[in-house]
């Protein structure tokens, strides 16, 4: 009734302040590691508050669950493929599931029909975008792993990790296949290559002991056939793989 009043100006202008502060307090909250009751709690607060719309509350709190998954995801040390790809899929199986089960708890009571669909989906694309995420990284950092053991391991866990959000829809065992077969045919040829080398270093040396002796030991003719045959077995496998 009395706006250009002074006192009611800077009372105005204090409300408006701590309201922006709670607002902060309260979105920064959701950006930690919490469980469903104080989400509640958080939830129930940014309604009475009144700053954002329903779908947009819906919006602020994936985003919010986003930047606490990134978060952790940066504290992981990437110099390490290993390790890296195991603290990742760890950290997508327990906080995805989380995320989605705390959403639907949330705001499956304050959706009309036609909202909860465009809800819904708002909910599917977050959890895709995560997804094509998790693979991307897989498919950019498993040709960086060089030993066959720690490749299973991280398949082991992948596939654990994706059976178990199954259980809120997002089941993606059938996208992990064409992934590990490229990182293992990669992991082959490398190990080809370095056996190629590595016969060829062996060859040199015969040859140089050849030079210096009359005749060839025979334990080095049976090393040397031995290593032919298994350089030939293998080979064959590399051309069947790749060709």
């Amino acid at each position: 009734m009395h706006p250009k009043i002074p006192l009611i100006q800077a009372l105005a202008a204090e409300v408006q302040q701590i309201t922006h502060s709670l607002l902060s307090q309260l979105l920064h909250k959701l950006r930690s590691n919490i469980q469903l009751p104080e989400c509640l709690c958080i939830i129930g607060y940014l309604r009475r508050i009144g700053v954002f719309s329903e779908y947009e509350m819906h919006l602020q709190f994936l985003r919010c669950s986003e930047a606490w998954i990134t978060g952790i995801l940066d504290d992981l040390d990437q110099r390490n493929p290993y390790e890296y790809l195991k603290g990742m899929v760890n950290c997508h199986r327990m906080h995805l599931f989380d995320v989605v089960n705390q959403y639907r708890a949330i705001f499956a009571d304050h959706t009309s029909g036609s909202q909860q669909n465009r809800d819904g989906g708002l909910l599917f694309d977050w959890a895709m975008h995560q997804i094509t995420l998790h693979l991307k990284t897989l498919k950019g950092m498993l040709p960086k792993i060089s030993e066959g053991g720690s490749l299973s391991n991280i398949l082991d866990q992948c596939m654990y990790s994706a059976m178990g959000l199954g259980w809120v829809g997002l089941d993606f065992r059938g996208l992990l296949p064409p992934l590990f077969e490229d990182a293992l045919l990669n992991l082959f040829s490398k190990n080809i290559i370095t056996a190629v080398e590595n016969f060829q270093s062996w060859i040199l040396i015969v040859g140089s002991r050849c030079r210096q002796s009359a005749s060839l030991p025979i334990i080095w003719v049976k090393k040397l056939l031995m290593v032919l045959h298994l350089l030939q077995i293998l080979w064959s496998i590399h051309l069947l793989l790749f060709l």
